[in-house]
This record gives structure tokens, sequence and C-alpha cells, in this order.
């Protein structure tokens, strides 16, 4: 979860995993400075300080301590894909054991959740345990051109930085089983019926 400050402004990035939140770091490290950004978790926390989630991050950061905050929301299959083709990347890296099959992977995964809410770094954890009253919500979908533009618009007296796009998925096709959408849309219910009528603006 970045804290940035451009310029006068500080600038609360809710970074929801597997939703483009890396560019949108990459973006707020070139135009102003980055607190709370670690690559491995700090002192006994379950998962690193980017990918806290609400009940989190709201212990550490209160509403009103930051100028703006944002976020940016996915379709939960699409999220989920998108999770698998990194950890088929990683462990192609290690020349490891290569991951089952989505199907296969999905089951396991949504089990092993179950035991354990922060696994592969709260990556799983449904989007909307992320939100919190007025946080400014984007849709993956839409691109991150209005992010950009947005960020742009809080702080318009500095200098508009390239715009970078990390960690593109593979586009090679998943086979996804009617199963597994099931299985998939009832792990996400909450997530689905959110996006379907999503705010611009986060109620509270």
């Amino acid at each position: 979860m970045p804290l940035a400050r451009l310029d006068q402004t500080l600038l609360w990035f809710v970074h929801i995993p597997k939703t483009g939140g890396s560019s949108v770091e990459e973006y707020l490290a070139d135009k102003g400075s980055l607190a709370l950004r670690y690559t491995s978790a700090l002192g006994g926390a379950a998962c690193t300080p980017q990918h806290m989630h609400a009940d989190l991050y709201t212990r550490l950061i209160r509403p009103g301590f930051y100028d703006h905050g944002f976020t940016i929301l996915r379709d939960p299959l699409e999220r989920l894909i998108s999770e698998y083709r990194h950890g088929q990347r990683r462990v192609a890296k290690r020349e490891a054991v290569p991951l089952p099959g989505f199907g296969r992977w999905v089951e396991r995964t949504l089990r092993r959740y179950n035991d354990n809410p922060y696994l592969l770094d709260n990556h799983i954890r449904p989007q909307i345990e992320f939100l919190t009253p007025g946080l400014r919500l984007f849709r993956f979908e839409e691109g991150l051109d209005p992010v950009f533009d947005w960020i742009d618009g809080i702080a318009p007296g500095l200098p508009k930085p390239a715009r970078p796009w990390k960690l593109r998925s593979d586009p090679t096709p998943v086979d996804v089983g009617d199963d597994i959408r099931a299985l998939v849309a009832a792990f996400y219910a909450e997530d689905i019926a959110f996006l379907e009528t999503m705010p611009t603006v986060m109620p509270g």
C-alpha cells in the first residue's frame, strides 16, 4: 500500500495484487517519492506492506492522514488467471516442478486459502476486503491511462513521466471449464456483485 508524496499532496495507493499495481507504483515513483513499498514482509507480518488489505492498513494509516486514496479492481477470474501465469513464470525461472493445469491449481489454491488467507502474499484474497470509504475506484479493464490521467490531475505542476506497463501477462489462452468458472464465481461472489455496480468513489 504505497504512500506517495507528489509535491505537497499525499496519495494513498491501495495495491490490490494482479490489477496493474506494479506499473502504477513505478509511475508514482517516477513522479514523486514512495513509502511503504517493500519486496518482503516486515517483522513477522503475514504479507508485504504493499499488499495489505483494509483490516491491516487502516491500523497504520488513518483516513485523513493522506489527501487522496485510490485503487484498481479487476474481473476476479482474469485476476486469478494472471496469478496462475505469474506462478508459471516463477517455476520456469527456478526450473521447479511445473504447476498443474489451471482447474486443478484453482481447486488446490482455494482450499489452501481457507487455511491461510494470506496465501501467496495476499494475492488470492477477495478484492472487496481491500476497500475503505472514500477510495477513488478504477477498473483494470479500462486500462491504466485513466489512472495515470487522474494522478496527473492531482499534481498538475509535476512533470508527466513515461507511462509504464510492467509484468504483462502471457497471452496464451488458459482452459477454464464451466465447473471452475462456477467455483471461482462462488468464491468471489462479493467481488462480482460489487463490480456489477461499482461506483466511482467507495461509499462510506
